[in-house]
């Protein structure tokens, strides 16, 4: 009842617990948990599932943009869709996986105020996923070939030149954490 009270009360405001506090940010159709969220908190990049297609949530004005519309997603000649869109630490680009028939994931990045989707990498048969950005120019990315099944590797992408490292083997059937420190000096992962 003196909660309900303060409620009534025009002008007063109410204290907020104090503690963790769990509130609902959104409620959507066609997401899932294979986003990412800005280093600053405003934005999630999502797999808008009504296609396939990489789309971005302002968390703040609760505005959807849809960035990609190559995706099919829902008709029964499934062309592509996105998977993993992964922000980069500053904000302004989305790096994603694409999945095309045949076993292949290529490797997408797409600026979020221009965009025209790019691609990173591609090669037959793998499986490619974005794991992390290390600084605005590097990508953490994993690669598993489908045919060979001989372990996941992790590599890093320069995106501006392309070239990349293989950073490590991991066993087969790996599909444990990996992230990277802040400072971009470190990658922890589980195995």
């Amino acid at each position: 009842q003196e909660r309900l009270s303060k409620l009534a009360q025009p002008g007063k405001e109410t204290e907020e617990p104090k503690g963790i506090r769990i509130r609902q940010i959104w409620e959507k159709p066609y997401t899932d948990s294979l986003g990412s969220v800005s280093s600053d908190g405003r934005f999630l990049s999502f797999v808008y599932w009504g296609e396939g297609d990489v789309a971005i949530h302002d968390l703040v004005t609760g505005e959807d943009r849809i960035l990609t519309h190559e995706a099919d997603a829902v008709t029964g000649a499934v062309t592509g869709f996105a998977q993993e869109p992964t922000i980069s630490k500053d904000g302004k680009r989305i790096a994603y996986s694409w999945w095309r028939p045949h076993h292949t994931y290529d490797l997408f990045l797409i600026d979020v105020n221009n965009p025209s989707p790019r691609l990173l990498y591609r090669k037959k048969n793998e499986h490619v996923y974005p794991v992390e950005w290390l600084s605005d120019k590097e990508l953490i990315f994993s690669r598993y070939d489908y045919e060979t099944k001989k372990g996941l590797i992790v590599c890093s992408l320069n995106i501006s030149d392309g070239t990349m490292h293989e950073l490590i083997t991991l066993k087969p059937g790996f599909r444990g954490g990996v992230s990277c420190s802040p400072d971009g000096k470190y990658i922890a992962y589980d195995f």
